[in-house]
C-alpha cells in the first residue's frame, strides 16, 4: 500500500504528501469527486502515512502499516452508510469511540465514506465534533458532491477535489493489469474517468449492457409495434439498476452519432469499437432527432427515479423514439 497504487489525480496526491511531510495536516479533509476514481483508496493510504513509523510514509513494513493492511489498526475508524444513509446512531457511536485516547498511534483517523449520505440529524451531530474536536483526530470525509453537505461542514474541512482519470492514464493502468490494449482503449473511454467503472465493465461483462443498448438503437428505425412491445417487455424485466445502465449506454450511443455528424473519426467518440455500426445509423438519426431522443431519455430516467411503472415508462420511450 503506497502512493504509487493511486491512478491519476497527481496534484491531489502531491498536496497530501506535503501536508504529511510538513506536519500541517488539518483536522478535517473532504475528498470530493465522481465515484470510482480512487478517493477511498487515497484516504486509506493517507491514514497509513499518518500512522506509519518508517521514514518513507507509508513504508508498508512497520507494525502500523501491517496492521492497517490487515484492516485491524485500532486507531482507524471507517464509517459507511447503514443502508442508504449514515444515521445519527452511527455518528454517536463514533463520537464515543474517538473520545478515548489513541491505542497505538499518537492520533486517530476517521474515514467517512459517502459522507453526502448523512441524514440531517447525523450531519448536525458530526458538525459539533468538527467544531470542537476531542483529542488528536483527523477526519477524512468522502463525497461525490459537496452540494449535499452542510455549508458549515464544508467550511470546517480542507476540500481536495478529485478529477476523472485521463483516458490515456486509465488505459495504461488497464494494460498494466494485463488487459488487451485494444479492449483497454475502449473501456477507458466508456468508463468516463472512473477506474472502478472500468473494472466493472471488464469483470462483469459490462459491454453486454452496451451491446443490448445498441440492439435497441438498431431496431428503432422503421420498426413495427411488435418490436416495440417485445423490446419494452424484455427491458422492463431487468432490475432497475441494469435498466438505468442500458438507458445510459443508449444515451452515449446517441451522443456518439451526434458527434459523428460532424466528424466520424473524432476523438470525442466513446464507443470506438462499434463506429461502423453507428455509421449505419447516421442517415436515419438526424441532428434534430438525436437532440430530441436525448431529451426523451432524460425524461424517462427522471420518471424511473420517481418510481413509475418501468414497463409503461419504457414502452412510452420506445414509441416516442420510433416516431421521431
Amino acid at each position: 500500500m503506497n502512493w504509487q497504487n493511486i491512478i491519476g489525480n497527481s496534484q491531489a496526491i502531491t498536496h497530501l504528501k506535503v501536508l504529511i511531510a510538513e506536519g500541517t495536516m488539518p483536522h478535517a479533509l473532504l475528498f470530493v469527486g465522481p465515484e470510482g476514481i480512487g478517493k477511498f483508496l487515497t484516504a486509506t493510504i493517507t491514514a497509513a502515512a499518518l500512522f506509519c513509523e518508517g521514514e518513507q510514509k507509508p513504508c508498508g513494513r512497520c507494525k502500523a502499516c501491517e496492521q492497517l493492511l490487515a484492516q485491524n489498526h485500532p486507531d482507524l475508524f471507517i464509517l459507511e452508510p447503514d443502508g442508504q444513509t449514515i444515521k445519527i446512531e452511527q455518528v454517536r457511536t463514533l463520537q464515543s469511540n474517538i473520545a478515548l485516547a489513541p491505542y497505538m498511534a499518537n492520533q486517530r483517523v476517521v474515514i467517512m465514506d459517502k459522507a453526502d449520505s448523512m441524514t440531517p440529524q447525523s450531519a448536525n451531530s458530526l458538525l459539533k465534533t468538527l467544531e470542537e474536536p476531542t483529542g488528536n483526530v483527523v477526519f477524512i470525509l468522502i463525497a461525490a458532491s459537496r452540494q449535499k453537505l452542510l455549508d458549515t461542514i464544508l467550511s470546517r474541512c480542507m476540500v481536495i477535489d478529485f478529477k476523472p482519470i485521463a483516458r490515456e492514464v486509465l488505459a495504461e493502468a488497464l494494460v498494466e493489469r494485463e488487459f488487451e490494449p485494444a479492449v483497454a482503449k475502449v473501456i477507458a473511454r466508456l468508463a468516463e474517468g472512473s477506474f472502478g467503472k472500468a473494472l466493472r465493465l471488464l469483470e462483469q461483462d459490462g459491454l453486454q449492457i452496451r451491446d443490448r443498448a445498441l440492439r435497441v438503437l438498431e431496431q428503432l428505425g422503421d420498426c413495427d409495434m411488435d418490436v416495440v412491445w417485445r423490446e419494452s417487455s424484455e427491458l422492463s424485466e431487468l432490475d432497475r439498476t441494469k435498466l438505468f445502465e442500458v438507458l445510459l449506454d443508449l444515451n452515449l450511443l446517441f451522443r456518439d452519432i451526434l458527434v459523428m455528424h460532424s466528424d466520424e473519426s473524432s476523438e470525442l467518440i466513446y464507443n470506438i469499437d462499434v463506429v461502423a455500426e453507428l455509421g449505419n445509423q447516421i442517415e436515419h438519426w438526424s441532428v434534430r432527432k438525436l437532440i430530441r431522443a436525448i431529451g426523451e431519455l432524460a425524461n424517462t430516467q427522471q420518471r424511473l427515479k420517481a418510481n413509475v411503472n418501468a414497463k409503461l415508462a419504457v414502452e412510452q420511450l420506445l414509441i416516442k423514439l420510433r416516431d421521431l
